[in-house]
Formats: structure tokens, C-alpha cells, sequence
């Protein structure tokens, strides 16, 4: 967890982490899940759990979770990225685009930069 480390709940979040290397996202999942109900606050959990989401084949709970993370933590390009794709995977454009315009407005994006180098895209500047 980058935005602080959370004593009350960094053994679950751990715990949860170990689970999804191993590839068991549900037991992940689930853990996540109660962190989420029981810390609202933490970014880092609303993150993981959008990953979790994610490889679940869930894009619309993880583009939740991922917007949770955004709100809670602005300036998280991992957190902004995240939700860029899982939009655009949605079909989102406008969305995802949004996204990606909100987080390059507060400053320099290496990510979001090679990201448009990637897609050949030409934003204007907003």
C-alpha cells in the first residue's frame, strides 16, 4: 500500500496479495471485498480489488473499484491508467478518454505519454 501503511488491515491486504500471485483471484476477491466494506478509505485496497476484478473477465466491477481508487488518490497514474483501460475496454471512449485528460492535466504522465505514442493518438491539450 504506497499511501500509508495501514496496520489494522496490512496482514489481510498481504494475505490477499499472496492469493492473487498464486492465481487464486476469488479467495483474493473475497478478501479484498471485506477489506473494501471495512476500510472504504484506502485507495490501495479499491486498486487490487479492480485488478482482482479484472482478471476475474468483471471489467464493469473492476472499472468500479478502479474509479473508487481514482477519488480516493487523484494523483495514482497506476489507479488512472487502470481505469483508462478497463473503460476502454468497455467500449467507454469518451470515458476512458476523460480519464486520461483528467490525470494529464495535473501534470507529467510517462505512462499516459507511451500509451498515446502506442495508440498513435494526437489529443489536443485541455
Amino acid at each position: 500500500m504506497s499511501e500509508k501503511v495501514y496496520d489494522d488491515i496490512r496482514p489481510e491486504f498481504d494475505e490477499a496479495l499472496r492469493l492473487r500471485d498464486a492465481g487464486k483471484m476469488a479467495e483474493a476477491e473475497a478478501i479484498l471485498s471485506r477489506l473494501a466494506e471495512r476500510r472504504p478509505d484506502v485507495a490501495a485496497v479499491h486498486g487490487m480489488l479492480g485488478h482482482v476484478e479484472e482478471e476475474l473477465g468483471r471489467i464493469n466491477d473492476a472499472a468500479v473499484s478502479y474509479r473508487r481508487a481514482t477519488e480516493l488518490s487523484p494523483a495514482s497514474e497506476l489507479a488512472s491508467i487502470s481505469l483508462f483501460h478497463a473503460l476502454y475496454e468497455l467500449g467507454d471512449l469518451d470515458g476512458a478518454f476523460d480519464e486520461m485528460r483528467r490525470f494529464r492535466c495535473r501534470g507529467p504522465s510517462p505512462e499516459y505519454d507511451q500509451l498515446i505514442g502506442d495508440l498513435k493518438l494526437n489529443l489536443p491539450d485541455e
